[in-house]
Parts: C-alpha cells; structure tokens; sequence
C-alpha cells in the first residue's frame, strides 16, 4: 500500500493509526503565536486562576506545546463570549 504524507502534521494515508507531530514552541515564539507580549504569557503562566497549560522542562528550558495552547485559548475565548450575554 503506498503511504503519502499529507498536511503539516505528516499523516500517513492508509496506516491505520494517524500520527500527528507534536508542536512545540519557547515561550517567545509562544508569545508571537498568542499575539502577546512575553509578559503577558508570564502572567497567564503564574495566575493559577487561568489554567495555563504547564510547559514541558529540559534542564532550565521551557517548551510549550500548542495544542495545549490551543485548546486553552479556545476554552477562554468561549468564557468571555458567554459571559457578555
């Protein structure tokens, strides 16, 4: 069967099983993927309040994973818009 890689994430067709690849970002290109300023991800990072999904540690290295970041953002994002009505 003849497997071709399709999409940013690489899936291959006729495997049973897709695999996805992980997206992981520093804080700073997490700030730019948010559209906010490095202190505002510290903020959201420390408010126990937000949730802010934790990032993974290598030696003194922060790497967030975006469809974490994600589904975060999209939970916040569907809070505010039912908290105006």
């Amino acid at each position: 069967m003849n497997k071709k890689s399709v999409g940013p994430h690489h899936r291959q067709i006729g495997d049973k099983r897709e695999k996805r690849d992980k997206r992981w970002a520093r804080n700073g290109e997490t700030a730019r993927y948010c559209n906010v300023s490095k202190m505002t991800l510290w903020r959201w990072k420390h408010e126990p309040g937000y949730n802010f999904p934790p990032a993974a540690k290598i030696d003194s290295l922060e790497f967030n994973d975006l469809d974490k970041v994600d589904a975060w953002m999209e939970t916040h994002i569907q809070e505010r818009e039912g908290g105006d009505d």
